[in-house]
């Protein structure tokens, strides 16, 4: 089966569950950028529960095309955003074995949300073993068939909307409970190539 997904940033494990079953990801190109979505936003568990990650974009934004959208760099916010990521898995089983290669990727100061997000979406992939031939673009895709995926998963689904059927170990688990549908790199960070068995499982 071929999907069509919208970019997002680091999205959360429901958007990955359709990315594995995939054949072919379809990432779309062609929209406008929507305010308020997860394009630019993603969900991390913190000491003090659930934080929103958004990075900065320059103005005029919702007239443009995604691939338009310019990133804001005129404040650090990727250091501010690291600086959480670090204090939030830190501790966690796998990051020691993906912080460095995701660091260097993260901090990287690319123009474009659009290119930003394909290329923490190709490292998760790198992580995970799977194929980078599996992503395509929309404008490449002329008369490809695909079941169109777009906006229908977010790190706001109800619980009951989480697509893995077994929790898994999150650091602050005993303060919080466990909390589903946050960032691949929360699943990522705590069960390392472990994330890809709970995808084909659940």
């Amino acid at each position: 089966m071929n999907i069509l997904l919208e970019t997002q940033f680091l999205p959360p494990i429901p958007y990955w569950k359709h990315f594995f079953a995939a054949e072919t990801v379809i990432i779309d190109d062609k929209e406008r950028y929507i305010k308020r979505s997860y394009r630019n936003r993603c969900t991390i568990a913190t000491a003090n529960g659930p934080l929103n990650l958004s990075i900065p974009l320059k103005q005029g934004k919702t007239l443009l095309t995604i691939t338009e959208v310019q990133i804001d760099y005129s404040r650090p916010w990727q250091k501010e955003h690291w600086h959480s990521i670090l204090s939030a898995y830190g501790r966690s089983a796998f990051f020691e074995y993906y912080k460095d290669e995701f660091k260097v990727v993260f901090l990287q100061e690319i123009p474009l949300l659009f290119d930003y997000n394909l290329q923490l979406l190709k490292l998760i992939c790198r992580f995970l073993s799977l194929p980078n031939n599996k992503i395509k673009l929309l404008s490449e895709c002329e008369g490809m068939v695909f079941t169109d995926y777009r906006n229908t998963v977010s790190h706001q689904l109800p619980a009951n909307h989480y697509p893995l059927t077994t929790p898994y170990s999150q650091p602050f688990a005993d303060r919080f409970g466990f909390l589903p549908n946050l960032s691949i790199i929360d699943l990522v960070f705590n069960e390392g190539k472990g994330t890809l068995d709970m995808l084909k499982r659940d």
